[in-house]
Parts: C-alpha cells; structure tokens; sequence
C-alpha cells in the first residue's frame, strides 16, 4: 500500500510489495511513444543505452474497443530500455478484472525503431514482438507480431498505421482465433491561442477467424500536458454486439506522466512540482503479507507537492485476495505535511498525513483510512533512519489499531559500486493483542539511471494460510525494478 512521501523520498526502503506495442493503453501510439521516448529519456546513457518509463492513471482499461477491468479504472506503467540504433525493449503492466482470479496483465515486447525519408519526407518504422501474460492464468497468454509507420505531413499533425498479427489461438475455444488487428490513428496539437490542446482520433477493425466475429472500435478525444502529466478524455465505442457491457461506449479518463522534461506545455505554479513512479515487483508484499497471493504486481503513483511541505497523491497497484476479493485494484490516496527542524547540529525531517485505502471493484466497506506521522534523519553521511506510526481511524472487525514501522539505509563507496543496503521492522497492533504480529525485511538496491533494482527478505511472525493452503507471509526473496522521473 501506499508509502508516504516522507519514506519515498528518503529511499526505496519502505516499498512493499522505446515503443509500447499497445495501441490503446496509453494515450500516444506505439511510433509517438518511440520518439517521445527518444526525447525523453535521462541524459544518463551506457554504450547506448538509456531508461525510460511511464505512469497512468485511467477510469477505464479499454483495450481495442473492450473494457479490461469491468468498466473500472485501472493503475498502469512502462519500464522501457532504448537503445540509440533504434532497438528497444520493456514491459508495461496494469491490473485487469475478467470475473476470475486473473488481477495484471504484464505485456512484454522488442523491436526496432527507426527513420527514413521517401522524397525528403520522414516516416518512422516499427517492427517488434508483444508477449501478453497474465500470471496464475496461463490459458490466457497470447503472442503478436507487429508493424507500424507514422508520419508528420504537416505541422502539428501526426499520424500512423500499424498493424498487430496474432501467432496462437487465443481462448478455450480453438476456433475462435484472432486474426490480425489494423489501428489507424491521427492526432492534431492545436495552436497556441488554443492553449496547444491536442485533439486525437483512432479507428481499429479486429479480424477473427470465426465468421461473424470480426468487428471495429474508434475512439476520439482531447489531450493536454500540464507540469509534465498528460490529461485525457475520450470517447470510445465498438459495434461488437454481444451484450456485454464492457463493450459499450465510454467516456474515460486518463492522467499520464512520462520521464521527460517536465516543463514542456503549461508549467505548474511557482513553488509546485510533479513527480511520479512506477514498479514491477514478483509479490506485493504490504506489511508482512503477500496482497498478489504470491504472485506479481505492477504498480505506479502520482504526486504533486509544494515547496512550503505540502503533498498530495495517489499510489495503485493489483492485488488478488483469492476467496477473500477486495476486487483486483487497490488505490490509496494521501496527503500531507513534512518539513525539517534542528536539534543542534542535527538535521531531522517530520512528516504527517492522511491515507485512504480504496478498493474500486468492492463495496465501500472494505475502504479504510488511517492518519501517520513519522521522523527521519542521517546521523552521518550516506545513512538514513526513519520511524513512523500509522493509526486506523475506524476499527472495525478485524482492522489494524496502528503500525509501527522502523527502517534505515546506508549507502556503500563508490568502490563498492554504491550498493544501497537497508533493513526494515515493523509491528502490527492489533484489537486482539494475540493477533499482534511483527514483519521485517533486508534488502540491497542499486541506481541504474532512472531505474533501481532491489533484491529483498522478507519474513514475519504471522501465519496468513489462505483457502487454498498458500502461506501469504512466510519468508520470501522479493525482487523489484521501478523508476522514478
């Protein structure tokens, strides 16, 4: 669940738990994404190579027409590695909701990107494979092969054609195989006395095997970058008419960001700034229990802050409760206050706050909500320590009175190649003093440019056997990669 500001800017101590080849999940179309991506990527480069990655937030997953999580919105990211002679590869991940114990979708894709001139006119190629797996639900795996080409033939105005070709049946049914899939997009950046609103359009026709199933989706909106997020609304429809609800139209809704330059378009206030992150973890592990029944989870989150210590965000990520479902979505929402103080010499960093745990797809009854506080400084150089204390402001049947979470990371030389090392203990107080537990982890992590990859342990004394005889708490090693732009 989400970590305060407090903790994620002292270190990745405290975290539980380029061309996207997907028309659709995001705002842009996979060649808009490869450039974007070359431009946006850290300055930081080794033989070539560069880091980038996104983050979003949308109302509705809606996948070439068809709503991925039951009309409800979904927590998505990227983690991309580019190469500059065009070759990229990365993975991006949402949580989905199919009525089944299937909570993320992870797609994993490479290919190469590059440009040419026909007549002094560019066009970008790209050609690549996309993986789709969905972990735990392996029937539901499927490949593709693709190949796109964008062009910009005025100023402001882009556009591209790619086409998406299935490698294996997908589905129970054999018979029913997905042919091909044909995108066509086009978008428009409006001038600046129209305060550079972009206007977008895609249309899409989904060709399957079985007669009769074939079917189109189109989708028209506006966007428009303010302080480095990107704001979407569309519109989206099909004429697949199976009655499904999740294939209806829809207005849906996104915020992105993007590693970049964050002070491209509008910029923020003076005093404000943006700042986002997104994870790919093996198991969401949230104080001392596995929220993924031990399985992966892609997560991201949102913050705007203000330079007086004020904060506000929105962290997410899919979770999978087994026969227990809160729903395949969790979405905190904090804010809150840090700033630092003295105490002779000594520097020490306060922070204070509200958290929301919301699960969408469940009744609101099992949200909740707690208040922290929390203490942080660096007695000598390179070390961290940091003490925080989340209360539940409503008990009710079995909710945690207050967490006690206890961390510190220390920074090894440059000979040691800066390997970060950290440790963490926490103290779950509960109604029932017998049902009091403690959790702890150790864990190494290294900065790789904008990425950091962090290897943990993780045990507790609780004992969370679910229905089907998995122990969600025992002791586990926890790898994760996420980026912060």
């Amino acid at each position: 669940m989400k970590k305060t500001k407090l903790s994620l800017s002292i270190s990745l101590l405290l975290a539980t738990g380029a061309v996207y080849a997907e028309e659709v999940k995001t705002t842009s179309t996979p060649v808009e994404k490869a450039v974007a991506a070359s431009e946006e990527t850290t300055d930081d480069s080794y033989l070539g190579f560069t880091a980038s990655g996104s983050a979003a937030l949308t109302s509705n997953y809606i996948w070439r027409g068809v709503s991925q999580t039951m009309n409800a919105p979904a927590m998505q990211g990227s983690l991309d590695l580019n190469h500059e002679s065009g070759l990229y590869a990365g993975v991006w991940g949402s949580n989905v909701e199919f009525g089944d114990n299937t909570s993320v979708e992870l797609d994993i894709y490479a290919g190469f990107s590059n440009a040419f001139k026909v007549f002094n006119h560019e066009f970008t190629y790209d050609v690549g494979y996309l993986h789709y797996e969905y972990p735990g639900q392996t029937d539901l795996n499927f490949d593709e092969i693709y190949f796109g080409l964008a062009t910009s033939p005025i100023k402001n105005l882009n556009t591209s054609i790619y086409y998406y070709q299935d490698l294996q049946v997908f589905g129970i049914d054999a018979n029913d195989r997905n042919i091909g899939y044909l995108d066509l997009s086009t978008d428009y950046t409006l001038p600046d006395w129209a305060w550079n609103v972009n206007l977008l359009a895609h249309y899409g026709y989904y060709a399957h095997e079985t007669q009769g199933s074939d079917y189109s989706d189109w989708k028209v909106g506006i966007s428009k970058e303010i302080g480095g997020f990107g704001f979407e609304f569309a519109y989206t429809e099909t004429n697949q008419a199976d009655g499904n609800p999740a294939t209806g139209d829809n207005y849906v809704f996104t915020v992105s960001r993007a590693f970049g330059d964050p002070s491209a378009s509008v910029s923020l206030p003076e005093g404000f700034e943006t700042s986002a992150t997104a994870t790919l973890t093996t198991d969401y592990m949230w104080r001392g229990v596995s929220q993924t029944t031990n399985g992966m989870a892609f997560q991201g989150s949102f913050d705007l802050s203000h330079e007086s210590g004020f904060y506000i965000g929105a962290w997410g990520s899919n979770v999978q409760y087994g026969a227990d479902n809160h729903g395949s979505l969790e979405l905190d929402f904090y804010t809150g206050f840090t700033n630092d103080f003295n105490i002779g010499s000594q520097a020490i960093t306060y922070d204070l706050g509200w958290l929301h745990y919301d699960y969408p797809l469940e009744s609101s009854s099992s949200n909740f909500n707690e208040v922290y506080f929390g203490l942080a400084t660096s007695p000598v150089e390179n070390l961290n320590t940091s003490i925080y204390f989340y209360a539940d402001v409503a008990v009710q049947n079995d909710a945690g009175v207050g967490y006690l979470d206890i961390a510190t990371d220390y920074t090894l030389p440059s000979w040691a190649w800066g390997i970060n090392t950290s440790a963490h203990y926490g103290a779950y107080f509960k109604d029932d003093s017998a049902d009091t537990y403690s959790d702890w982890k150790l864990a190494i992590s290294k900065e790789l440019s904008i990425m950091t990859l962090e290897l943990a342990y993780v045990d507790s004394s609780f004992n969370a056997i679910d229905a089907d005889n998995r122990n969600l708490s025992g002791a586990r090693v926890v790898g994760t990669l996420s980026a912060s732009f």
